[in-house]
């Protein structure tokens, strides 16, 4: 078994990207998980590839943000972000993605969306 260490950007977010992904490479993590708000612009996300790329380090891109009451509004801005993210190369998506609320056919839509993902970009 191979087991990665990651640090998340969170709690981190007052340091700069190169003073970050320097620390977490000191430090010896395998690479970094990074929040991605829908507002996230993509030169942001693409910088933050490259230089972890640079430094060695694996991204895992974190969905968090998502919160409409409305299962339809929620699972179209999942699906937004979802294509926001994929021109990148993300070891994994962690997603904080359903609410207790929803129904277990209102959740697996959005397990849907994100099975979606998985399919086109492997």
């Amino acid at each position: 078994m191979n087991i990665k260490f990651f640090c998340p950007r969170w709690g981190s977010t007052g340091l700069s990207w190169d003073n970050f992904l320097s620390k977490v490479k000191d430090a010896g993590y395998d690479g970094i998980e990074y929040g991605i708000a829908n507002s996230t612009p993509a030169a942001e996300l693409e910088m933050v590839c490259r230089k972890s790329d640079q430094a060695g380090l694996s991204v895992i891109a974190q969905h968090y943000e998502t919160s409409d009451l409305d299962i339809d509004a929620h699972a179209d801005n999942f699906a937004a972000w979802f294509r926001k993210i994929e021109p990148f190369n993300w070891i994994k998506v962690n997603s904080q993605t359903g609410k207790d609320f929803f129904t277990f056919e209102q959740n697996k839509k959005l397990i849907d969306v994100a099975t979606a993902y998985a399919y086109r970009t492997g």
